[in-house]
């Protein structure tokens, strides 16, 4: 595991890319240690861009730094999950309702129906890992609708957490890929529609996960 050949990005860059992803596809376990030194072996660099790529994957929830400087991946209990399922369901139903009152949820079809055209895609590829991440990306969809640089900010700070939070699931779980889509099809014809408030009905049973809720 090295990185030789990756030339288009910096080197922090290339090691934040492929700790990040090793991290949402469990390559990396949760609460797992990573050591610096060992990895600094494995990818073939210096400690610095490591620790800098490590500061990045903390700002992003990814990982965590204790008091005595051991680093280990996230580990995420059902309640972490179950609020943060119900954080991104708040974001959404409260940007949905904005976008409908600026009258401007028709401009979140065309980007919703090419994410829903990739999850079919990906869902045909048994791609879990991509699937996951273009579903989050259709959830985002009404975040970006509103235009509000700081929302979605706040939303793309806890993407990768949430990406994580759905791969776990899925893996562990045997989540349903196609009822996933469903429900996004569902949420996508209902604004086609105008069907408002069906929307923030499909939207909070969406994002609903009793069954998170039921494990603490």
């Amino acid at each position: 595991m090295t990185l030789s050949g990756w030339q288009k990005t910096t080197v922090k860059e290339q090691v934040y890319n492929l700790l990040k992803q090793n991290i949402l596809t469990q390559k990396y376990e949760m609460g797992e240690r990573l050591n610096i030194g060992n990895l600094s072996q494995q990818l073939g660099v210096s400690n610095s861009p490591i620790r800098e790529a490590i500061n990045m994957l903390v700002t992003e929830g990814l990982v965590t730094v204790s008091p005595n400087s051991t680093v280990s991946v996230v580990s995420l209990t059902m309640q972490d999950m179950y609020e943060l399922s119900q954080m991104i369901c708040f974001l959404q139903i409260g940007a949905y309702e904005y976008c409908v009152r600026q009258e401007m949820t028709q401009k979140l079809l065309t980007p919703m129906k090419r994410i829903l055209d990739r999850q079919h895609d990906l869902m045909a590829k048994g791609e879990l890992y991509e699937f996951v991440q273009a579903a989050n990306s259709f959830d985002r969809c009404i975040i970006e609708g509103t235009g509000n640089s700081r929302l979605l900010g706040n939303f793309d700070n806890v993407f990768a957490l949430f990406t994580l939070a759905a791969l776990y699931d899925y893996q562990h779980r045997d989540t349903d890929w196609k009822m996933n889509t469903a429900e996004h099809e569902q949420i996508y014809e209902a604004i086609l529609r105008q069907r408002h408030h069906q929307v923030v009905e499909l939207i909070g049973h969406h994002y609903s996960k009793p069954e998170w809720a039921d494990k603490w």
